[in-house]
């Protein structure tokens, strides 16, 4: 007797028919049915619950002031290796090429540079796209008291008590709850409009 036995075989596909009688392995109805039928838009789950989206967008903020030392930091290194390509001049106001420190112009290694300032380059990009994300979605928020309150906990990384206190909830976690509700909001919307 084999294990798939009692499962309806002549209900699939000559493919998955031809892979059941192949393989000895139990299958059963439920993972015929999902691996041989596409699943319709309605019984889709969607990976990314909205508890989720939430708390990224929380770490997102956290991570804005990383994003901005890492802007400079790719700004610095990009600086750096123009100065490898072009060298220093000392700026006596005319318009001649200076070459003066340049070393020397005929390196064989001339394209490493700029390959190197590409991919910085991109990685910078990268960068400004997350904060661009995080400023624009704190822009969609419209009540300024609610936008603040998420600018002083996540941004700014003041004192969750002392942001509770200054904007006169009881506590901490009715602050966590309110700010939950605004994102909630935030997120709700955003994703009727797509």
């Amino acid at each position: 007797m084999r294990v798939t036995d009692g499962v309806d075989v002549n209900q699939f596909s000559d493919d998955v028919q031809k892979i059941i009688k192949d393989q000895d392995y139990c299958l059963d109805d439920d993972f015929l049915r999902q691996i041989t039928k596409p699943k319709r838009r309605e019984d889709r789950v969607d990976m990314l619950t909205l508890k989720d989206k939430i708390e990224q967008f929380k770490r997102d903020c956290r991570s804005n002031e990383y994003y901005t030392k890492a802007i400079l930091d790719c700004n610095e290194r990009i600086e750096e290796l123009d100065v490898k390509l072009n060298g220093l001049g000392c700026p006596n106001g005319s318009t001649e090429p200076k070459c003066e420190n340049a070393g020397n112009p005929y390196k064989p290694n001339k394209i490493e540079p700029i390959m190197l300032q590409d991919q910085i380059k991109l990685e910078r990009n990268e960068y400004i796209k997350k904060m661009n994300f995080v400023n624009g979605m704190l822009m969609k928020i419209t009540n300024p008291t609610d936008r603040q309150m998420i600018v002083d906990l996540y941004i700014e990384n003041k004192n969750h008590q002392y942001v509770a206190d200054k904007y006169h909830y009881a506590s901490r976690m009715a602050l966590y709850k309110h700010v939950n509700k605004v994102l909630e909001k935030l997120f709700t919307s955003n994703k009727d409009k797509k």
